[in-house]
């Protein structure tokens, strides 16, 4: 019993870090100067935030997806307090998560496909909610 406990433990910890960290850099990339004076932001066209962040798909009607990602983290972080405890909590994390999933998954393809640009912070944002998904699949099928 221990080591479920342990488990769920590890895996509320490691999705609220992952929330905290995709909520850092969210903030982070509301702010482009912040963003463009950072040297790993912009090599090449490959690597470049500023060609993701100033292009026409970085905002849904005016509110820049950052923003967006902001506000998913923040919600993710307060699910994921009690993941593992509660079963509605765990449902309502994987339910928030599959979104946060099926958004990530858009958001590289438009980098990959559309905009011919990877920007380094989002990747990193990309990580952090998959590891957010991961935590809540795993707190799921336990």
């Amino acid at each position: 019993m221990s080591e479920l406990i342990d488990r769920s433990r590890v895996l509320r910890i490691t999705s609220i870090g992952a929330s905290s960290a995709g909520a850092l850099v969210s903030a982070i990339l509301l702010d482009p100067n912040l963003v463009e004076s950072t040297p790993i932001c912009e090599i090449g066209t490959t690597f470049s935030c500023t060609n993701v962040l100033s292009s026409p798909y970085s905002s849904v009607y005016g509110v820049p997806l950052a923003l967006l990602g902001l506000v998913w983290f923040v919600v993710a972080g307060f699910l994921s307090i009690n993941l593992g405890r509660e079963r509605s909590y765990t449902m309502a994390m994987m339910v928030w998560s599959i979104l946060g999933l099926l958004s990530i998954t858009y958001l590289v393809y438009l980098e990959v496909f559309v905009i011919n640009s990877l920007c380094v912070y989002c990747t990193v944002a990309h990580v952090m909610g998959t590891v957010v998904f991961a935590s809540a699949y795993l707190a799921y099928v336990r």
